[in-house]
């Protein structure tokens, strides 16, 4: 038993350094550029409800699993389009230090009016805390799903994202702040997370027109 325990958590080492040395490599997305694609995670694919709400969730349920990859906001950088839709895009808020940090700084000019804590406060609402260590999984998670946003003027930063990986069938999506998407199973939304593991890996392939009646019959 010691034995197979020992294995086991040696498998899990490898795989974990596996997809941490992945991770470091980015993907060119070029190819992909336009065309219709779907995205798998590890409890299904990411779909989006076919009503006015648009909720996102993961699954093999009905709904609208088809996107359309376009450029994002930085060269080298994706956004995921719903299909069908108008400019409706998949979106992640920021959470943890890096985008604290980074969102404090975008709105510095605002001292002239606002005092230092309703500046902080201002952050606070616009991001979120990170988990810690108490946490039932310990620190870096967040748990607030992925929402679909109208974008009438296209991709944001919130909905720009950088793939990485050595292969389509198996890449982290990263966003600008540094945080992988997440298939979180047990709730069946895609959350975030600060590392890349076996949770925080994809699979993207090229939506394939159904074959007509006619076809499939020949």
């Amino acid at each position: 038993r010691e034995c197979k325990l020992i294995r086991f958590w040696t498998y899990i080492t490898k795989r974990k350094a596996m997809a941490e040395t992945d991770s470091e490599h980015p993907y060119d997305p070029s190819q992909w550029i336009g065309k219709g694609v779907q995205i798998y995670g590890y409890c299904g694919r990411v779909t989006v409800t076919n009503d006015e709400e648009k909720k996102v969730f993961m699954g093999m349920t009905p709904g609208n699993s088809g996107f359309i990859l376009c450029k994002g906001t930085v060269e080298g950088s994706v956004a995921f389009k719903s299909k069908g839709t108008d400019n409706y895009f998949l979106t992640q808020n920021p959470f943890g230090d890096q985008a604290r940090a980074k969102t404090l700084d975008s709105i510095c000019f605002l001292d002239r009016w606002l005092m230092p804590e309703l500046l902080e406060m201002l952050v606070d609402f616009l991001v979120e805390t990170s988990t810690n260590k108490d946490n039932f999984e310990g620190e870096g998670f967040s748990y607030n799903p992925m929402v679909l946003q109208k974008c009438d003027v296209g991709p944001g930063v919130l909905q720009t994202f950088h793939l990485r990986g050595k292969s389509c069938a198996s890449v982290g999506i990263r966003s600008l702040f540094g945080k992988y998407w997440r298939s979180e199973h047990w709730n069946k939304v895609v959350s975030q997370s600060s590392h890349c593991l076996r949770d925080e890996l994809w699979r993207i392939t090229e939506e394939v027109a159904p074959r007509s009646k006619k076809a499939r019959n020949n």
